[in-house]
């Protein structure tokens, strides 16, 4: 390895750091001295900056690298193509995209998506046909996922059977990535029938699959055929899981749910606020079936036993203007807490408690998970967008900090 090379890899080792920490004035200082101290930078290290650049939202400067590398490479055009594409700038997509001096797949597939991603299906078909008369080589499993994706939002059938038609011309049944939202678009426009032939039409089905047609079947309420497919499964995971609690939910069979839900528990499977929910709503979220009232009854007793120990509401996490006893209330009733009082009545003793947030935890929640933790002495994991948190004797595993 040369030196030029191993300097050029200790750069973008650090721009990697740069854009893990959404710091773009770090990433301005890095270039500013790699101006000063490398006369030639390498073509890879420039398409870096691009990339950096774009993905920290500056399209500005990295269109400003882009137009001074003496030689840009097909990588580098593919890579500022693909920023304008993702940022809704049509036009500037559209200019980069016919100045290419070659394109390939990627190409291509970045004009698709960028026309896709406002909503123009003319554009996309266009940019599709236009793709095809070049050669059936360019093709690749983002394409069809992406214009399967747009007729299933626009509700296009004739382009959605038009791509079935050419995945199977073509040959890519066989990728989940293809598969999956060809299923999925077919029983979103209410066509269960040929989201059952595109499924049976599938040469592996994965436990994606699967649970693509499940929610399809439960969304159009064949409940029967769910649970046989459901129970056709080889392996299912908490997804498979949570598509028939939710589904039996939405239609009204709020018993088969909880007990679907008292099945689950059994298998050990991560949680999520979509499984508690679901359950939640069957159970009554007013307390209207037995299980709700359990539910809210235990979070009572746990906040006595929190109290005793030492726990103190946090009235900052509330930001409403209300009364402080209000504020308690509000507090209960967090998603987390509910979900592990949940936990505590229906998950087996000894086995832990796994809860998955689409949030960050709100420092009350986080406190009173603590308390939680050492007053039941049960293990509880809660994963949400900042990272594990693994509570255990009063204990977290982040050392509260997040």
């Amino acid at each position: 390895m040369s030196h030029s090379t191993s300097s050029s890899n200790h750069y973008c080792a650090l721009l990697k750091l740069c854009c893990q920490n959404r710091n773009l004035t770090n990433a301005k200082k890095l270039h500013s001295h790699i101006i000063k101290s490398i006369p030639y930078p390498e073509t890879f290290l420039l398409n870096n900056f691009i990339s950096s650049y774009a993905n920290l939202g500056s399209i500005t400067y990295a269109r400003r690298v882009f137009d001074q590398m003496p030689h840009p490479n097909l990588y580098s055009w593919n890579t500022i193509l693909s920023a304008y594409s993702k940022l809704g700038c049509v036009r500037e997509m559209e200019y980069m995209f016919y100045a290419m001096p070659r394109r390939d797949g990627v190409s291509w597939n970045s004009l698709i998506s960028g026309y896709a991603a406002c909503g123009s299906i003319y554009q996309s078909v266009k940019a599709y046909n236009l793709m095809l008369s070049e050669g059936s080589f360019n093709l690749n499993r983002i394409t069809f996922s992406t214009l399967l994706i747009l007729a299933s939002k626009r509700g296009c059938v004739q382009l959605g059977r038009q791509i079935h038609g050419h995945v199977l011309k073509f040959g890519f049944m066989s990728y989940v990535f293809v598969g999956s939202p060809l299923v999925d678009m077919y029983s979103k426009m209410g066509l269960i029938s040929c989201a059952r032939q595109a499924f049976d039409e599938l040469p592996e089905k994965n436990v994606v699959m699967y649970n693509t047609l499940i929610t399809g079947l439960m969304r159009c309420g064949r409940l029967e055929d769910s649970k046989r497919l459901f129970l056709d499964m080889r392996k299912r995971d908490s997804i498979s899981w949570t598509s028939m609690i939710t589904g039996f939910t939405r239609n009204g069979l709020d018993r088969d749910a909880i007990d679907f839900f008292r099945e689950m528990t059994l298998e050990n499977l991560q949680m999520d606020q979509y499984t508690f929910g679901s359950v939640l709503t069957a159970c009554g979220g007013v307390m209207a079936l037995q299980e709700g009232k359990q539910i809210y009854s235990e979070l009572e007793k746990l906040n006595y036993k929190m109290i005793k120990e030492g726990y103190v509401p946090d009235m900052n996490s509330v930001l409403h203007d209300v009364e402080d006893s209000e504020k308690i209330k509000m507090l209960n009733h967090h998603s987390e807490k509910l979900a592990i009082a949940f936990g505590l009545l229906f998950i087996p003793p000894g086995l832990p408690i796994r809860i998955v947030k689409n949030l960050r935890v709100c420092g009350d929640c986080h406190n009173a998970t603590k308390y939680i933790s050492k007053v039941t002495q049960r293990e509880i994991l809660v994963r949400d967008t900042a990272r594990f948190h693994l509570f255990k004797d009063g204990m977290c595993s982040c050392g509260d900090f997040w």
